[in-house]
């Protein structure tokens, strides 16, 4: 090999095995430098449209309000996405029914988990000083949907 051919052939190889001027990072030049995984953002969005009728015993009078809180969560290794709304309806021949809608809009790492659906139908009064309630929770999982459609579920149980 000529001279020039020598220099070009120690300056290329020093430029491929990174013996060059450093990196901004600090590494020198030709260093690989293994990063973690990007990880998967899947958009999801959509509502949850739940309504039903709730039966009530005779501790709640007719004319009582009582509230209806929905719950909508969804986790995954990556994520943990929860979204709520609540209305408030009276008791009439001791029942009461109720539509409430849950709009979404979450992070997820895929779609093949559950998402959970609950309904909390709560009352509470006070009489004399004191205070008086019933509570319950209804609770389900299903598939989560597809995007930007509305899904309708039937949820009725007893307080």
């Amino acid at each position: 090999m000529t001279p020039k051919l020598l220099v070009l052939a120690a300056a290329l190889s020093a430029a491929v095995l990174g013996s060059g001027p450093a990196r901004a990072d600090g590494e020198p030049a030709g260093t690989v430098v293994a990063t973690e995984a990007a990880i998967v953002r899947i958009d999801a969005r959509g509502k949850i449209r739940i309504s039903g009728e709730l039966v009530f015993n005779d501790a709640i009078p007719d004319g009582a309000v009582v509230g209806v809180a929905a719950y909508l969560s969804w986790y995954d290794d990556t994520y943990s996405n929860t979204s709520s709304s609540s209305v408030q309806v009276s008791v009439v021949g001791r029942k009461a029914r109720y539509v409430v809608v849950v709009p979404y809009r979450w992070s997820v790492a895929d779609r093949t988990g559950k998402m959970s659906v609950s309904i909390s139908p709560s009352y509470y009064r006070f009489d004399g000083g004191r205070q008086y309630g019933a509570y319950g929770s209804i609770q389900r999982s299903i598939a989560l949907p597809k995007n930007d459609t509305t899904v309708k579920l039937t949820m009725s149980g007893a307080l």
